[in-house]
């Protein structure tokens, strides 16, 4: 299972960051003192803007910019700043991206994150081991950067790390899978039974078992954990969902893309056999199902890009797409 509720859950996030207050700045866990001498990423979690009716990433690169100056003024060797959102953005994307950085040689994860109070925290913990967590939160992104550079004064880190770069490495494009994305869908997916991956929240489980009534072919529900684990279950292909931003989606599908484009053209349902296009901006936060083929990883997205602003829009989108590229309409 995994969790569909992360950007639905800002009470959730903003207890969390408020209790870091009551318990102190600083949490027991000490700061690691290989920060200074091997590689880290870093995890961008802020909150999103509304612009119109979408929700959007607001700026973070420019922020990325801020913290790896300082950071790399301190030792600190970030290699590489992506968004939450697209570390968080589906069952197999945690999993890409970890085995990626560890190609790489990163020890260790840094998360800087920010609450609709303007609350900041950075948590450091290893990139492999998350038992040890070092923590601090402040009222602005210069006053944790400080407490970190306070930090590795104070325990007189011998610093390695001198030719970090003084601008970010933002990554939003490591593809889940060697193959370009599929947009047709083989015979197999009308003979074999899919698996179906259940999310967390059981409301969201009962929604997704209504709206999948309208589905063709056979299909079974299941916890996902990864294709490896979906094939020993019997299941060749399963049905996955993705949210972050469409054109993360995209780069991580390995989608064919065009150049300079600023909006994508959703084909959406209109009615329970129809369908119309529907312009989102390329950098709004959208949801997408697809089948990964559990063998070879590929992705199996339709013909038509079916993206949407809500997870259940979305599943009807596929589904619809679906039913109308095997002529069940």
């Amino acid at each position: 299972m995994y969790n569909l509720a992360y950007r639905s859950q800002p009470n959730m996030r903003k207890f969390l960051l408020l209790s870091m207050l009551l318990i102190g700045f600083w949490a027991e866990a000490q700061m690691p003192e290989t920060i200074v001498t091997s590689r880290s990423i870093v995890v961008m979690d802020l909150p999103l803007s509304k612009v119109g009716e979408y929700m959007t990433r607001n700026n973070w690169e420019q922020k990325a910019e801020e913290i790896q100056k300082y950071l790399s003024l301190m030792g600190v060797d970030a290699i590489a700043y992506l968004h939450s959102d697209d570390w968080n953005a589906s069952p197999a994307s945690k999993t890409t991206f970890q085995k990626f950085f560890q190609k790489r040689q990163v020890t260790h994860l840094l998360i800087f994150s920010q609450n609709e109070d303007n609350l900041y925290e950075v948590e450091i913990k290893g990139f492999d081991d998350f038992s040890n967590k070092w923590k601090t939160t402040g009222g602005s992104l210069h006053q944790v950067l400080f407490r970190i550079g306070k930090e590795i004064k104070k325990r007189d880190f011998v610093v390695e790390n001198f030719l970090s770069p003084s601008f970010p490495e933002i990554v939003t494009d490591v593809p889940f899978s060697k193959w370009t994305a599929s947009t047709t869908f083989p015979d197999q997916i009308k003979r074999l039974t899919i698996g179906v991956a259940q999310f967390q929240n059981e409301d969201d489980n009962r929604k997704l078992k209504e709206l999948m009534l309208p589905y063709p072919f056979k299909y079974e529900f299941f916890d996902y954990v990864d294709d490896e684990d979906a094939f020993r279950k019997g299941y060749q292909y399963v049905l996955v969902h993705m949210g972050t931003a469409g054109e993360s989606i995209k780069n991580l599908l390995n989608y064919r893309t065009g150049i300079n484009e600023t909006d994508y053209i959703s084909t959406v349902q209109s009615d329970s056999t129809a369908t119309r296009l529907k312009t989102i901006p390329i950098d709004a936060f959208v949801h997408k199902f697809y089948f990964r083929q559990t063998v070879n990883h590929e992705a199996l997205v339709g013909r038509q890009w079916d993206a949407d602003v809500t997870w259940e829009q979305s599943l009807a989108n596929f589904i619809l797409n679906l039913r109308i590229a095997f002529r069940k309409i």
